[in-house]
């Protein structure tokens, strides 16, 4: 609250973390205009523990949170879906797709102009994590799904990523499946630019909303679930699937593929919300 009454720019506060509630109220209390921005609403993760300050659980907790998006002034969201929720919910909200910013753009044109060079290996590539339960969740679904398409189709799968080291002896009876683990960013670069396609699955969460266009911006084809590629359904070459018929159709598409196509960044949606930030000030 100290914070807020001692500002002395424009009283305009831009949140992304809407079950920061406190943030809220002292904003509100001190006259600020208040803009959400939300990466996802989070209380409707997989995994997602109990509202800090109430202790309520699913789906009371989604309900608070939603009621404080709701006294925003202005609210933009980098999904459809969850912009059709909201405005559903009687919460207006635009839609300001996901781009990435200057520096890891310049990263992702790097490794697009690598493509462009590089002899593309044999394999296919996972980035993921061990950070959440719903990420191994979905980690094991995609193994499973792969090793199907395995008896069909015969490919090599590496997986990356910060801790995954850790799930080798999990994974270590399926063949297809290499898992080198947490990797430098020069590694990662290699692997990134060589790859014939990122792999991306998800059962639960906000969808892969800014690891998708960051991969379609550095040329990588993105083999995808539905789930994980919604809100990115107008963007080339993502290839979606829904089971193993459609996976092992996607994955003999991909081959195709050699650099994805360039994607745009979302110049009318920027526009759209700059002159409402406009006229709210």
């Amino acid at each position: 609250l100290h914070e807020f009454k001692n500002f002395e720019g424009e009283r305009i506060f831009i949140q992304e973390e809407p079950p920061s509630f406190l943030a809220y109220h002292a904003a509100k209390m001190c006259g600020f205009k208040i803009i959400t921005m939300p990466h996802n609403i989070e209380t409707m993760m997989y995994g997602y523990n109990e509202d800090f300050f109430t202790k309520e659980e699913f789906p009371l907790n989604v309900y608070n949170e939603l009621k404080f998006i709701g006294v925003s002034d202005l609210v933009f969201c980098i999904s459809r879906e969850e912009q059709w929720l909201l405005n559903n919910l009687r919460i207006p909200s635009g839609f300001l797709p996901y781009y990435p910013p200057q520096k890891k753009m310049d990263e992702m044109l790097q490794i697009r102009e690598l493509r462009m060079k590089s002899n593309k290996s044999d394999e296919y590539l996972i980035i993921s994590t061990v950070e959440n339960p719903a990420t191994i969740n979905s980690l094991d679904t995609q193994i499973k799904l792969l090793e199907q398409v395995q008896n069909e189709i015969p490919l090599r799968v590496r997986l990356i990523g910060y801790g995954t080291e850790k799930l080798k002896p999990s994974y270590a009876a399926y063949g297809f499946l290499e898992v080198e683990g947490t990797v430098t960013p020069e590694r990662m670069r290699t692997l990134t630019s060589q790859c014939k396609a990122a792999l991306i699955h998800q059962n639960t969460g906000p969808g892969a909303l800014t690891k998708i266009p960051e991969l379609l911006l550095g040329g990588v084809p993105v083999i995808a679930n539905a789930h994980a590629a919604r809100s990115s359904f107008g963007y080339h070459d993502v290839l979606v699937y829904d089971d193993t018929i459609s996976l092992q159709k996607c994955l003999i598409a991909a081959e195709k593929i050699e650099v994805a196509e360039m994607i745009s960044p979302p110049t009318d949606h920027i526009s759209s919300f700059i002159n409402q930030i406009c006229r709210l000030i």
